[in-house]
């Protein structure tokens, strides 16, 4: 291509597929009016909005074509895909609309949903779990995870699937935090005029906050015993001082104790 052109320029005819029509152009002997052709053809193409393709995936139960075929058909250059995964190509200017959109028609099929029914304890889950945890198992809407995967992305993904209540309970989170990582790291408070409410900092920086538990539990966890604390915990928000901060209530905890 026997122009001078930047090499960001370069790129953006390459990727846009220019290079052959503006070879065609430039065999033009009036140079000046090639040029001026040229210039024209990629003011042209930088005019047009910039499109995006995007991917989604979704748990049991959503069905993401349906939820996209609910949107303005305007909003999509093309869609498609299966319930769980599915994909689609728009104007980067309609992804804001798309995003709403989406949110608003995937939680309306919340309703259809069964999540109290079940709990998701992950095939590959290797930690042995005490015998006094076992009962837990036949717990419904319960995920079990590692205090590792505890994190503020997590808790946004669950809390955008509220609101919760009765009849569409959040999920509790089970984990578990071993005496070491409490008495050296875990920055263990206890509160309250009672005495009986504590805090902890988990590994993810995320704040565990648990309400009126067992004095002989408190008494543990500031000793230097060996144990696990096992926690059912939800994620919630505090806000205060006009500041909202992600954090976990414990609603159930036991204590093993080696």
């Amino acid at each position: 291509m026997p122009l001078d052109l930047s090499p960001e320029l370069q790129e953006f005819i390459a990727q846009t597929g220019l290079e052959q029509i503006i070879d065609q152009l430039l065999l033009n002997d009036n140079k000046v009016q090639a040029h001026q052709e040229v210039l024209t053809l990629i003011k042209s193409k930088l005019d047009e909005p910039a499109t995006a393709t995007g991917s989604l995936r979704a748990p049991e139960g959503y069905h993401l074509p349906l939820a996209m075929k609910g949107l303005d058909g305007e909003v999509f250059q093309k869609f498609g895909g299966h319930p769980g995964a599915a994909g689609f190509t728009a104007l980067e200017t309609n992804l804001l609309r798309i995003k709403n959109g989406l949110l608003e028609e995937i939680l309306s099929q919340k309703k259809d949903l069964n999540l109290v029914q079940s709990s998701f304890l992950p095939s590959n889950y290797q930690l042995e779990i005490p015998t006094i945890i076992k009962p837990w198992t036949a717990l419904k809407n319960l995920i079990w995870l590692s205090q590792e995967d505890l994190n503020e992305e997590l808790l946004n993904q669950i809390l955008a699937l509220g609101p919760f209540g009765q009849d569409f309970p959040s999920p509790g989170l089970v984990f578990h935090i071993n005496s070491d990582y409490i008495q050296e790291y875990g920055n263990l408070k206890v509160i309250g005029s009672s005495q009986n409410h504590i805090k902890l900092t988990l590994t993810t920086k995320l704040t565990l906050t648990c309400f009126f538990v067992d004095l002989k539990i408190i008494k543990t966890l500031q000793s230097d015993s060996q144990y696990q604390l096992w926690v059912v915990a939800e994620p919630s928000q505090n806000t205060w001082n006009g500041s909202t901060k992600l954090e976990l209530i414990g609603n159930k905890i036991e204590l093993v104790i080696f």
